[in-house]
């Protein structure tokens, strides 16, 4: 996650932002994490409900989300399989 210095989420460094970057001929050994992210991420706030969640990320194809609050700051990381983990599945 790229963050403002007030704490603010701007982006999200992917393994697939890394992958694509390898396939230029220039490296992202220079790059900052700015260059190399995925602006305006998909994300969900606190009060999201985890099927609400998990729909974002079936439909999305993505392992994982940001939790931001109203302010935009980064709360956590939502993963897939923190989802598989609960007994409501």
């Amino acid at each position: 996650n790229v963050l403002e210095r007030a704490g603010v989420l701007v982006g999200v460094v992917t393994d697939g932002d890394i992958r694509r970057s390898l396939t230029k001929i220039e490296t992202y050994a220079d790059k900052t994490a700015e260059e190399l992210m995925s602006p305006h991420p998909h994300h969900v706030n606190p009060n999201t409900l985890a099927v609400d969640a998990l729909n974002i990320m079936e439909q999305n194809r993505i392992t994982s989300l940001p939790v931001i609050d109203e302010a935009g700051k980064l709360n956590g990381i939502l993963h897939l399989h923190d989802l598989w983990q609960t007994e409501w599945f």
